[in-house]
């Protein structure tokens, strides 16, 4: 159950023209506004939790989540893969997707480096460390999927359009930049950070069109403004 929110100009096309089916992949409709639940996103022995506190407009519903340092939930990481929802899985160039826009508040007191992962046929690629302020306050980021890097060691083919034309498994993951930064997993052949105290909440994850896909939500959206707003009205029949 997705939480009413003021929708983008993006996402008000898509409503208006309403072409784009809700499904279990990525497609341009694919948002988590954390309204209600986790919508899906899961972090091992220390999964990430919903809070019913105020997200980054307000509105009740965002994910917490946080890592302690030194257990097995020592890593601040989460994901989605084939044994959540499936939103975020699948051809992202097919859907038209070219980039990934969140809210994140760093909650740590201290900055937080901070990267997107997306595993597939041509291994996993992941983002420039974005780097989180510790001021406690919502601020939204957007990744374009065309930045993304090659992970030396995460096997596939290295292709970026391989992978993006398949994803199986996206990560979100955070560390203290204390050296170790990221790293892969020999047994489960996964992207990790190094381990760190950090608490980072979440809200509002959606797909972003390319700008050729853009143009023509727009395009069709104008046209069928202009089509409503100029067509003939019939004259009302004579009452007899």
């Amino acid at each position: 159950m997705k939480r009413v929110r003021k929708p983008s100009l993006v996402s008000g096309c898509i409503f208006m023209l309403s072409v784009l089916p809700v499904s279990a992949v990525i497609s341009l409709s694919s948002i988590d506004t954390f309204a209600v639940n986790v919508e899906n996103w899961e972090a091992g022995d220390r999964p990430p939790t919903w809070n019913s506190g105020s997200g980054f407009d307000g509105s009740s519903g965002y994910l917490f989540h946080d890592s302690d340092g030194s257990s097995s939930g020592g890593k601040w990481l989460m994901w989605n893969d084939s044994t959540g929802s499936q939103d975020w899985l699948g051809d992202y160039t097919a859907a038209g997707v070219s980039a990934i826009s969140f809210w994140a508040n760093n909650q740590t007191g201290a900055d937080r480096n901070f990267w997107i992962s997306f595993e597939g046929p041509g291994g996993d690629f992941v983002t420039e460390a974005i780097v989180l302020p510790g001021n406690g306050q919502w601020t939204q980021y957007t990744v374009d999927l065309s930045s993304l890097s090659y992970f030396s060691g995460s096997g596939g083919t290295g292709n970026l359009s391989d992978t993006l034309g398949n994803v199986s498994r996206v990560a979100m993951l955070a560390d203290d930049s204390s050296g170790v930064g990221l790293n892969i997993n020999n047994n489960l052949g996964i992207v990790r950070p190094g381990t760190s105290v950090s608490e980072i909440w979440i809200d509002n994850i959606e797909a972003v069109p390319e700008p050729a896909t853009y143009v023509l939500f727009m395009g069709m959206s104008m046209l069928g403004y202009m089509l409503k707003r100029h067509s003939p009205k019939r004259s009302p029949k004579p009452v007899i």
